[in-house]
This record gives structure tokens, sequence and C-alpha cells, in this order.
């Protein structure tokens, strides 16, 4: 976690970081809600705010297990998938594998 954060650019201005760690800085996602958070209080930014926020908006989908993302992939591997209401048994009947945990 302190990684991430240190390569955010919360802390200090990447702009004085050497080439390379600067291009590690890009594929940090806390990367850009700080440039739209320097945005929102300084006015200034690294890259347009409407850039920081769609990157932010892709990569909560693709990391989000709600919306089908890489986790929903990785969890159907499981034999039950719990979801906040439902209770989702794998099988290959697509119409059938959903229970209604409150009717219990």
């Amino acid at each position: 976690m302190v990684p991430i954060f240190l390569l955010s650019g919360a802390l200090f201005p990447l702009e004085e970081l050497p080439r390379w760690v600067q291009s590690l800085c890009y594929v940090n996602p806390f990367f850009y809600g700080v440039d739209g958070l320097r945005f929102s209080f300084l006015g200034i930014s690294t890259l347009p705010v409407v850039l920081d926020f769609l990157i932010l908006i892709v990569l909560c989908c693709l990391f989000n297990d709600h919306t089908g993302g890489i986790p929903f992939f990785l969890s159907r591997r499981r034999l039950i998938y719990f979801s906040s209401e439902y209770i989702v048994l794998p099988s290959a009947n697509k119409s059938s594998n959903i229970v209604n945990s409150s009717a219990k």
C-alpha cells in the first residue's frame, strides 16, 4: 500500500522523479484520483480532469465484482458465490442458478 501511495503524486511532484518512475505512476490508479482532487482544490492537474475520471470509472468497472469485472470471472471457480442478496450457484443453466436468500 505504501508504494502505491508514494507513486500517486500526493506527497511530492512527479515531474522531479526519473522518467521510468513517472511511467510507473501512470499505471497507479491512485495517481488519477489524486490528480482529480488536485484539480478540484487548486485548479491545476497533470492530465485533463475528464480523462482522470474516465480512467477511474473504467478501473472501477474492471475491478468491481458486481459489474462483471475481473473478480467476477475469478470467483466463478468457487462452488458458491455470495452476493449481498442472492446466493449464486454455478451451473450451465443460467436461468435456474439464482436463489433469493431473503426467501429462506
